[in-house]
């Protein structure tokens, strides 16, 4: 979820991270995940959003990105990483929300 190209240390990171969460919790969390269904709710919203793609995301697929986009116009930014894009290539992604945050317009 980290990619390849991760050193060591967030490897290291994200599996002591990981191993500190009960198998059970992480069951609970991924069926809730594959049962829910806020497309409904997700389509109503007006919430300015913004979708970081990892380019090398092997998680999340095309095909449920562009569901979503479906749903609702967003901006889709592709940054160079895995899933766990704010963890591999956290400035990569922080441009993409600065920039994203400059575009909305002023309050």
């Amino acid at each position: 979820m980290v990619g390849p190209a991760a050193d060591d240390a967030l490897v290291r990171e994200l599996t002591e991270t990981i191993a500190t969460v009960p198998p059970s919790l992480v069951a609970w969390r991924l069926k809730t995940v594959l049962d829910l269904d806020m497309s409904k709710d997700f389509a109503r919203s007006t919430v300015p959003t913004l979708y970081l793609r990892g380019t090398d995301d092997r998680l999340v697929t095309e095909r449920s990105w562009r569901l979503m986009k479906a749903l609702r116009d967003m901006p889709v930014v592709h940054v160079p990483g895995p899933h766990l894009l704010l963890q591999a290539n956290p400035i990569g992604a922080w441009r993409a929300i600065q920039a994203f945050i400059d575009s909305l317009p002023a309050l």
